[in-house]
């Protein structure tokens, strides 16, 4: 029986060096066509799975309200997650840059962070676990080299839990004049949800205000250039995210003590709202905006 031989791919690769004459003749294997098939095969089965793991997880948080809260005295999450994407860096000059729009959303995914910016798009805003696989798998469609096969099956391995914070409130900021603005707010829940587990397992509530200082770039007449207003609402999706970390604990039913009544026919005042929701604004008072020069 002949031995298959292997495919390659080959280039001629010229040295820098000028005291090397020769050319170095430089051969790197391909995928064959069964394991191209093999690839192609792999993906679709993933992305099943995929999914299916998507669905769950939308049908877990669009449920969750009303019936699962942060309940501290179960014990602190023991999920952890990244917020440094979220700091105002400094250049080489020591001034603060504002964080960019598009790549807060790109490094929220990375993060497993999901934002959800209405209680309407928990049911349609695709997890960070969905938007990283669809990332790795559009990446195979050009990947001809035989470790793709690999990558392939990795696709499969099990998703780290996420954080879905869920805005249900958000005042835009606005400037006031003077180089400052008034505080936006933003007031909402989140929730880590564990694939593994296949359920919520730790959550909060968070009810934050904008930074003290936002760098932003002002025209002469001193309002906002075009599309930094923007970076004002980015800076309050941070915080809001950093809240909602800060805030969590681990997941459980919301008890029946928790629950405001509605007050009965005797004249019983009902209860305060539980500890477990924000049931005040804080004040909003003006902020200074940092200006780029």
């Amino acid at each position: 029986m002949p031995r298959a031989e292997p495919v390659y791919r080959c280039g001629m690769h010229r040295p820098a060096l000028v005291a090397i004459a020769l050319s170095v003749v430089a051969c790197k294997p391909q995928l064959s066509k069964e394991q191209r098939a093999e690839v192609n095969k792999t993906v679709e089965e993933a992305k099943k799975t995929a999914l299916e793991r998507e669905k769950e997880r939308q049908e877990a948080i669009t449920t969750a309200k009303g019936k699962i809260t942060s309940r501290k005295d179960l014990g602190a999450c023991k999920h952890e997650f990244s917020t440094s994407m979220l700091e105002h860096k400094e250049d080489a000059f020591g001034k603060k840059t504002p964080l960019n729009p598009f790549f807060f959303e790109v490094m929220l995914d990375i993060d497993r962070v999901n934002l959800i910016k209405t209680p309407d798009d928990a049911a349609t805003k695709k997890g960070a676990g969905l938007s990283n696989f669809d990332r790795d798998a559009r990446s195979l469609d050009s990947d001809n080299e035989p470790s793709a096969v690999n990558r392939a099956k990795d696709l499969m391995k099990a998703w780290e839990p996420e954080l879905d914070v869920i805005v249900d409130k958000f005042i835009a900021p606005k400037v006031a004049g003077d180089k400052t603005f008034d505080s936006g707010i933003a007031m909402g829940r989140a929730y880590v949800y564990s694939y593994a587990d296949k359920k919520i397992v730790c959550a909060s509530v968070f009810l934050v205000e904008n930074s003290d200082s936002v760098t932003v770039e002002l025209l002469p007449s001193g309002g906002l250039a075009p599309g930094q207003a923007e970076n004002l609402e980015t800076d309050l999706y941070a915080q809001a995210i950093v809240g909602a970390k800060k805030n969590l604990a681990m997941a459980g039913p919301i008890e029946a003590e928790d629950v405001e009544p509605v007050a009965s026919a005797s004249g019983a005042k009902p209860k305060t709202p539980p500890k477990s929701v924000p049931s005040a604004a804080p004040s909003l008072t003006p902020k200074k905006v940092r200006v780029l020069e």
